[in-house]
Order: C-alpha cells, then structure tokens, then sequence
C-alpha cells in the first residue's frame, strides 16, 4: 500500500517538474535562468532559458530508469542475494522510497531554476541524507533476509 502511495506520488512530482518546466519555457520572457549555485546558494551563473526542459528531460529519465528498475526488482548490492523472492519486495520498497526523494528533489531544483522558488542547499543536502538514511536501512534488511 506504502508503494503505490510513494509511487504516486513521485508520478505527480514528474508532472508537476514537466509542467512547470513548459510553463517557465513558455509562458515567462526572462531569457537567462540561474545555471549554477556555489555552496551557500548564491548564483554564479546565467544560461538560456531551454536549460530548464533539458533538467526536466534528465528528470524523466532518471524517473523512467527507477520505475523499470523497481518494476524488475534490479538492485545492486555489495553481497550476493542468494533467494531473490524473499527480498524482492524489500528492493521494490528501496526503489519505490529512493525514487520518491529524488523526483522530490529534481522538482524542488528546476522549481528554484524557474525562480518560483529560492534555492536552499540545505534542503537539497537533507533529501540526499534522507535517500542515504533508507538506503542503508534497507540494505541492512536485505542484507538479513537475503539467505532466508
């Protein structure tokens, strides 16, 4: 029930980032958007306005790779998994979290590119530490049920 809820809401996350990405592209006259942030969010340099639809494109396919990922239970792992069908659903699970957190992110960051919202480090810092946090978490249970 957790996955579909989390896998839902990563879809509406990916819509969202689309549509804000076609709206900023082509719905606003600004022709320079922030392209890079040093380590306390200041800018540091301008680009074209059509660098925003490529961060979407690279959001998608990130978001496309992660949904066929979860959907074949493909993980790699630092120890072999001897009985696959008792771990399968925890990988489902780890996927289904990770790609959550990082449609989250990539939204937050072309939200911050289209300058609806200002970009904070931080949070980026936080849902990177949050997606390591679930990784080692369920490696760990993956890690205990992998010969069960």
């Amino acid at each position: 029930m957790m996955r579909k809820i989390l896998n839902t809401c990563s879809a509406l996350f990916m819509v969202a980032n689309v549509v804000v990405a076609l709206w900023f592209y082509f719905g606003t006259k600004i022709s320079f958007v922030p392209l890079h942030w040093n380590s306390i969010g200041e800018m540091e340099r301008y680009s074209h306005t059509w660098l925003v639809l490529l961060l979407s494109g690279i959001s998608l396919f990130v978001y496309a790779l992660m949904v066929y990922c979860q959907r074949n239970a493909i993980i790699n792992m630092p120890f072999r998994i001897v009985n696959i069908s008792a771990t399968r659903s925890l990988i489902k699970n780890l996927i289904a979290w990770v790609t959550f957190f990082i449609t989250l992110a990539f939204l937050y960051v072309v939200a911050a590119d289209s300058q609806i919202l200002p970009l904070y480090n931080m949070i980026i810092y936080i849902l990177l530490m949050i997606i390591l946090i679930i990784c080692a978490y369920y490696t760990k249970k993956i890690y205990e049920a992998r010969r069960s």
